[in-house]
């Protein structure tokens, strides 16, 4: 009776530590953390050559380390400057925006097509396209606001 007393603690111990772990890991990893402090998704998409974070705001997209660079330390990366020149209206596609366009995948298979900066910065092409003052840029647009 008593080993059946310890062996349920010792099984309701490890649920509780494994929830415990699996909660603060993910906010362990600053590209995670910039994604959901700005309401954003995660995801991680395999670049030619590289797996890059990207935070998604419904239909916009942008890599996690120009949140970063932007949220923590108030410097824009090219893929963010890009943006900001949209104000009026997007950019046609990634070449007039002096980019390159890159085809891309995450790890579900879900295919994106990524403007690639030269500081290996990126951002959707879509999101280029429509424009940061687009409806469906609006959570970046908030996201790009918020410095920490």
């Amino acid at each position: 009776m008593r080993l059946q007393i310890v062996k349920k603690s010792i099984l309701v111990l490890s649920v509780i530590f494994t929830g415990f772990i699996a909660q603060a890991a993910p906010t362990s990893n600053p590209q995670i953390r910039v994604c959901r402090l700005t309401n954003g998704l995660f995801h991680a998409v395999n670049v030619p050559d590289d797996q890059i974070g990207f935070c998604s705001y419904g239909q916009a997209l942008l890599d996690a380390p120009s949140l970063m660079q932007n949220a923590y330390e108030g410097q824009e990366s090219l893929a963010v400057q890009a943006l900001n020149k949209t104000l009026a209206s997007g950019y046609p596609n990634c070449f007039s925006a002096k980019a390159q366009l890159v085809q891309a995948q995450d790890l579900e298979g879900v295919p994106y097509q990524l403007c690639k900066f030269a500081d290996d910065s990126f951002v959707a092409q879509k999101t280029l396209q429509a424009g940061l003052m687009s409806q469906q840029n609006a959570g970046l647009k908030a996201a790009l606001k918020m410095k920490f």
